[in-house]
C-alpha cells in the first residue's frame, strides 16, 4: 500500500469505488507508507494573519495573529522564478517578487496549509493556499494569472490541492 496516488481520473469512477480509493490513500498517508514517507499532511492547519514579508514570487511571511509568530509559507501549486541563493537568479524573479509585494504586503489573509515537505537539506517547507480577506482568488492563482509563475502539479507523494 502507498505505491500510487489518486489523480483527477477518479472523478469518472463510481462513488463507492472513489470512496474506497480515497480511504486506502488516506490510510497510506497516515502510515507514511512508500511514496508518502516524506509527506507531512497538515490540511487541518488553518490560520488568519497579516502578510509582513515577501521572500520571492511564491514565498512569503505571514504573522499568525493567534500564535504571535511569523510563519514562512510557500504558495501551493505555483512555481515562480528563482531569486538566487544557491542557484543563479532566474529572469523575472525580481518582478515576480515585486508583484507579490504589491498584491499582499500588509494585507489580512486566511491561510490553509495544504501539505509540508522536508527537503534533502532538512528544511521544512509549508505549502499553503492563501486568500486575501474580502477576495475570492488565492494568491497562487493571482501570480499565475499575472504571468509571474507557472502551475505545478503536486508530486506523486503530495495530496491534490483544495
Amino acid at each position: 500500500m502507498g505505491a500510487a496516488k489518486i489523480t483527477t481520473f477518479i472523478t469518472a469512477l463510481p462513488v463507492d469505488v472513489r470512496v474506497e480509493f480515497e480511504a486506502r490513500q488516506d490510510e497510506a498517508q497516515s502510515e507514511k507508507s512508500m511514496i508518502w514517507k516524506a509527506l507531512e499532511a497538515s490540511s487541518d492547519e488553518s490560520f488568519n494573519g497579516t502578510v509582513v514579508e515577501v521572500y520571492s514570487g511564491d514565498c512569503l511571511g505571514v504573522y499568525d495573529e493567534d500564535k504571535k509568530i511569523v510563519t514562512r509559507l510557500n504558495l501551493a501549486g505555483v512555481k515562480a522564478p528563482n531569486m538566487g541563493g544557491n542557484q543563479e537568479q532566474e529572469p523575472w524573479a525580481i518582478e515576480s517578487k515585486e508583484f507579490l509585494i504589491n498584491a499582499c504586503i500588509g494585507k489580512k489573509v486566511s491561510c490553509k496549509v495544504e501539505f509540508k515537505r522536508t527537503t534533502q537539506n532538512g528544511f521544512k517547507l509549508a505549502f499553503s493556499t492563501i486568500v486575501i480577506k474580502g477576495e475570492t482568488d488565492n494568491l497562487s492563482f493571482k501570480v499565475i494569472e499575472a504571468g509571474f509563475g507557472q502551475f505545478v502539479n503536486p508530486r506523486d507523494n503530495e495530496p491534490e490541492l483544495s
